[in-house]
């Protein structure tokens, strides 16, 4: 168990936008993505140009981490035992995870930048909505965008994990706490949402 751990927390995955010009990088089993662009590019967009570029980006990423993901369980477990599988992860078809994958299917959250000059909307990472403030791009310099544009990420990936891991503990039993402060929309994640997120993790990583 501890091989496809280190495999899963060893994936990295890179994506560009449809021009080319801005690539992000996802790792850490999803919990970090890096946005670069290229030299000297950041001033040729507007706002409504970068976003879209930005949602195409992200569509792409996280279709190729999912694959990757989806790929490396497949290999190493293809002869798992019935063990495993019940806890959600495996390829055996239940009806506990025809429901797990209903609902993540189903799962949409929004973030926001803390200055608000980047607002981020996903139905279950498949698909991206990116909204730039007008005006943003003339007032923030390159490294202070992607300061924004990080930071919405982060939140966001934040509270899909949240809601991921309540999906997985209403299904499964995972024993998470319950911390009601989590469930707070603010611009970033709160202490209590950290500390599910963390113990679920740690929950998950015990279970291989």
């Amino acid at each position: 168990m501890g091989e496809l751990a280190d495999r899963l927390d060893a994936l990295v995955v890179s994506a560009r936008s449809p021009d080319g010009r801005v690539e992000a990088v996802v790792g850490d089993r999803g919990t970090t993505v890096s946005v670069s662009f290229q030299p000297g590019v950041y001033r040729r967009y507007g706002e409504t140009a970068l976003a879209h570029q930005l949602e195409q980006m992200a569509r792409l990423a996280w279709t190729r981490y999912a694959r990757d993901v989806s790929e490396t369980i497949d290999f190493y477990y293809a002869r798992a035992d019935g063990d495993f599988r019940t806890h959600g992860e495996g390829v055996t078809d239940t009806p506990e995870r025809r429901r797990y994958l209903q609902e993540l299917a189903e799962i949409v959250v929004e973030a926001s930048s803390p200055e608000e000059h980047v607002s981020l909307r996903t139905h279950a990472l498949a698909s991206w909505k990116v909204t730039i403030a007008a005006g943003a791009l003339g007032r923030l310099s390159e490294g202070q965008f992607l300061d924004e544009l990080h930071a919405a990420v982060e939140t966001l990936l934040a509270r899909y994990r949240f809601r991921m891991l309540r999906i997985r503990d209403d299904i499964y039993g995972l024993g998470i706490p319950r911390h009601p402060a989590a469930e707070a929309t603010t611009s970033t994640p709160t202490p209590a949402t950290r500390e599910v997120v963390r113990v679920g993790l740690q929950l998950r990583r015990s279970e291989r």
